[in-house]
């Protein structure tokens, strides 16, 4: 992960741009939410990743649990597609799956973010895609907190899952985007180019974007 001062999970600072967990002040906590991505220039992250990820943290805020664990599914899936180090970027859309993950893994993408403690991309399945597929597909059997308890925004234990979940791809998005020898990530024909192959404007309006 990186600092706030957008250091690299390896020690060494991230060139341009950077994200970060920012913790949010007691006033304005809503659901218990504590921390989330900032990005230091709003121009240089993709619009579907802000929406994606931004949708996520607002529906986790609002006690909305299913919706909060797939459209943080659903930004990883949209990053996995166009990320232009995978050779598939921009041509053909690829489900979130163990195969699309190792393949993430292999080109440089920091997917062991996504990972519980005990799990390898080795296995045939980890939590973070197990609880996507079944929310995909309206499948609650088994998911304690979800199964049987009628509106999950009063389930602590569901509160909980979808809360891991978040933060899982809020890990990931971080240390995606601050990527050393791959920053910079751009929307180029589809997909997301690395630096080097798109360079920003040193005149470009400066924002920042927070979600």
């Amino acid at each position: 992960m990186t600092t706030k001062d957008g250091e690299a999970s390896n020690g060494q600072k991230a060139i341009g741009p950077s994200a970060r967990l920012m913790q949010v002040s007691k006033e304005q906590q809503r659901n218990g939410l504590k921390n989330v991505v900032y990005v230091d220039h709003a121009a240089s992250q993709p619009s579907d990743v802000v929406a994606f990820g931004r949708e996520a943290t607002w529906c986790f805020m609002d006690k909305r649990y299913l919706a909060a664990i797939m459209m943080a599914s659903a930004m990883v899936e949209v990053i996995l597609n166009k990320d232009s180090r995978l050779t598939t970027a921009g041509r053909h859309w690829d489900p979130l799956d163990m195969k699309s993950i190792r393949t993430a893994k292999k080109a440089g993408l920091p997917v062991e973010r996504l990972l519980e403690p005990d799990e390898t991309l080795k296995g045939k399945s980890i939590l973070f895609l197990e609880l996507r597929n079944k929310m995909a597909h309206g499948n609650l059997t088994g998911l304690i907190g979800f199964e049987n308890v009628g509106t999950t925004d009063y389930s602590g234990k569901a509160r909980s899952l979808a809360l891991k979940h978040l933060e899982k791809s809020q890990f990931f998005e971080v240390d995606w985007f601050n990527c050393l020898t791959h920053h910079l990530m751009f929307r180029r024909e589809g997909s997301y180019a690395a630096a080097g192959q798109v360079r920003i404007s040193r005149n470009r309006a400066r924002g920042n974007e927070t979600h």
